[in-house]
């Protein structure tokens, strides 16, 4: 039996129903055809058929438009010295990261290395021996131009993984590749690498506020236990290894209206203080954002516009979280890739000089944890027997990444700042 599945617009949906399309149809098909059918209508919404068509047709209309405003809409930086390292040579008209949040064709830009990180993957079409799929290696690569970064992913050729290899930390290239979306987040894949010199970049002089003697909007609370310990945590309260004895740490993280820390906004902050190796303070707000929190944001988050309606803007919460992590070295999870981003470009408009030293459990977790399915903070916690309730919210996102760095530290030997 042969089942046919429809799919009808809704202004069609009901009219068809009336008429009898279904039996219509199975008759017509059983007058002509040797086989048993079966018949299911399913009725969606024409209005996202029309959405859907208008994404689609989104990053054309969007290409056009930067092609007739070429000048102003996108910008370009150049490099010296290119030389051919893998794929052809480049050029040293390089786009700028913050034109690259759209899915983009062979586009070129370049920047210095900050962090290569090997991963594997089982390959599609190579086995090995035995008839398993082949491992193969491809790197995560981390570009960083002033202060913007770029995530890039490279998948090598085996004749190319010689030279890749060669490359540095703090080492020049220019890339080729495409800006692709996966799973929400944008990265570039890069299929071609040269070498190159960056040109000296000119700095905006800015003058940076102070910090506020008092709290104005946003206060501070004692952070109070309220899960039980077990004999070993009561056990080990006391032993405190040097790095946490002789540094404070703010553990943070935002919720946004989405991932592009050029355009999105933080529509909540989430922070605790680490003292002598114990969580002493909280910082929590939401903060009402200029734009509206779309329902996919609400649907992730669990925050709507209604609950931001009443909460402070982003710089009237600044002056106080700038308060709260002054001083202190922050940690956040993939915030290197994410949250500090939104707050190094936030704070520099409201003229906050976040320079403090930045620390990523996600990066820590990679470097002493292995074998674990990933990275992600709920796989971390688990790992290292750490409650985490009410994921995606920032505070309590906050907890659970200040308790998962106290127990990575005993990893550590010491902290170089």
């Amino acid at each position: 039996k042969v089942m046919l599945k429809i799919q009808i617009v809704d202004m069609y949906y009901q009219y068809l129903l009336n008429r009898n399309f279904e039996r219509e149809l199975l008759s017509y098909l059983s007058k002509y055809y040797f086989m048993n059918f079966g018949c299911e209508l399913v009725e969606i919404t024409g209005k996202n058929i029309l959405q859907q068509a208008l994404e689609e047709q989104e990053s054309i209309v969007q290409e056009i438009i930067d092609a007739t405003n070429y000048s102003t809409k996108i910008e370009y930086f150049y490099v010296d010295e290119v030389r051919k390292l893998i794929g052809e040579e480049l050029g040293c008209e390089c786009r700028r990261y913050n034109s690259l949040n759209r899915p983009i064709k062979d586009v070129v830009t370049a920047g210095k290395i900050k962090g290569v990180y090997e991963r594997t993957f089982k390959s599609k079409h190579q086995k090995e021996e035995d008839g398993s799929p082949k491992e193969k290696a491809f790197y995560n690569i981390k570009l960083a131009y002033g202060e913007e970064t770029l995530d890039c992913v490279y998948f090598p050729k085996d004749a190319d993984l010689a030279n890749f290899q060669t490359l540095n930390i703090d080492e020049d290239i220019v890339v080729v590749g495409d800006v692709e979306q996966y799973n929400e987040k944008t990265n570039f894949k890069v299929k071609g690498i040269s070498l190159c010199k960056l040109q000296e970049i000119q700095k905006e002089e800015i003058k940076f506020k102070g910090v506020n003697a008092e709290y104005k909007v946003i206060f501070p609370e004692q952070y109070v236990v309220r899960e039980q310990s077990n004999l070993f945590d009561i056990a080990n309260d006391n032993v405190v290894n040097d790095v946490l004895k002789n540094n404070v740490f703010v553990a943070y993280d935002f919720e946004t209206t989405g991932l592009n820390h050029m355009e999105d906004e933080i529509i909540e902050i989430g922070a605790v203080k680490v003292a002598n190796g114990k969580i002493v303070e909280t910082f929590a707000t939401l903060v009402k954002p200029s734009k509206i929190i779309s329902e996919r944001i609400t649907q992730v988050t669990g925050i709507d516009n209604n609950m931001v309606e009443n909460s402070p803007s982003i710089a009237d919460v600044m002056p106080d979280f700038y308060k709260f992590c002054y001083g202190t070295i922050m940690v956040g999870h993939n915030s290197v890739g994410f949250d500090n981003l939104f707050l190094q470009n936030i704070s520099r408009k409201l003229k906050y000089n976040f320079d403090m030293k930045q620390m990523d459990t996600l990066n820590m977790s990679r470097e002493y944890i292995k074998g674990i399915k990933n990275y992600k903070l709920g796989t971390v916690s688990e790992y290292l027997n750490v409650k985490l309730e009410n994921a995606h919210r920032a505070l309590n996102d906050t907890i659970a990444t200040a308790k998962v760095f106290i127990k990575l530290t005993d990893y550590m030997e010491s902290l170089e700042i």
